[in-house]
C-alpha cells in the first residue's frame, strides 16, 4: 500500500472526486470490492438523488456484476465470492436498488432518446424535448411516469390503471356528481 493511503480511502478512479465522496466511511469489505472491480469510489455516494448518477451507479453494477463473474468463472477471484446483495449494498440500499433502480432502468433499454439523456450524450434531446417540461434534477418519480407514458403510448396495458396518471386523467375527463356510482353486474 502507498504511504498515506488507507484501507478506507483506495486510489480514485474514473470520474470521482473528493468533494463527490460521501462523509459515510466505507467497510474494509466494500473498499476492497470496489477497488478489486475497478468500481469509481464516489458511486458510493448516496446524498445524489438525479436520474444521471442513479443511472451511473446502475451501470457500475451491471459491469461489476459481470466482471465478477467472469474472474469467478476462471478461477481469478481469490477468496469467498460476494454476493449480489453485496454488490448491490455498494451502490444503494437494496430495497430502494430493487424498488427504484433495477425496476426503471432495466426499461430504459427501448428507448433509446432515455438512454442517451441518461448518458449524457452530445446528441442527446433536450430536457423539454425528452421529458415535455424543464427541471434542475429530474428524479426517479419523473421517470417512472415517463415509462408509464410511453407504455401507454404503445397501447400496452401498464398495471392496473392507478396512480396519478389515472388521476389526471379522470379529473380532465369531468367531475361525478357524490351520488354517481357505477352499478356493478353480478355473475
Amino acid at each position: 500500500m502507498p504511504k498515506g493511503s488507507t484501507a478506507t480511502s483506495p486510489s480514485l478512479t474514473r470520474d470521482s472526486t473528493p468533494a463527490a465522496i460521501s462523509t459515510t466511511p466505507l467497510s474494509s469489505f466494500k473498499t476492497d470490492l470496489m477497488t478489486r472491480l475497478n468500481i469509481p469510489l464516489n458511486l458510493a455516494d448516496r446524498t445524489d438523488g438525479s436520474l444521471h448518477f442513479a443511472y451511473q451507479k446502475y451501470k457500475a453494477f451491471l459491469e461489476a456484476n459481470a466482471t465478477l463473474a467472469s474472474l469467478c468463472a476462471s478461477g481469478e477471484w481469490e477468496g469467498k465470492k460476494p454476493s449480489v446483495t453485496d454488490l448491490i449494498e455498494i451502490f444503494q440500499s437494496k430495497s430502494m436498488w430493487h424498488s427504484h433502480h433495477a425496476k426503471a432502468f432495466s426499461k430504459v433499454a427501448d428507448y433509446p432518446d432515455m438512454v442517451s439523456w441518461l448518458d449524457k450524450e452530445k446528441e442527446a434531446p433536450s430536457n423539454i424535448a425528452l421529458w415535455g417540461f424543464e427541471k434542475a434534477v429530474y428524479h426517479f418519480k419523473d421517470l417512472f411516469e415517463f415509462l408509464e407514458l410511453k407504455v401507454k403510448e404503445g397501447g400496452k396495458l401498464g398495471g392496473k390503471g392507478k396512480g396519478k396518471m389515472k388521476a389526471k386523467n379522470d379529473s380532465s375527463s369531468g367531475s361525478k356528481k357524490k351520488g354517481d356510482k357505477k352499478k356493478k353486474s353480478s355473475k
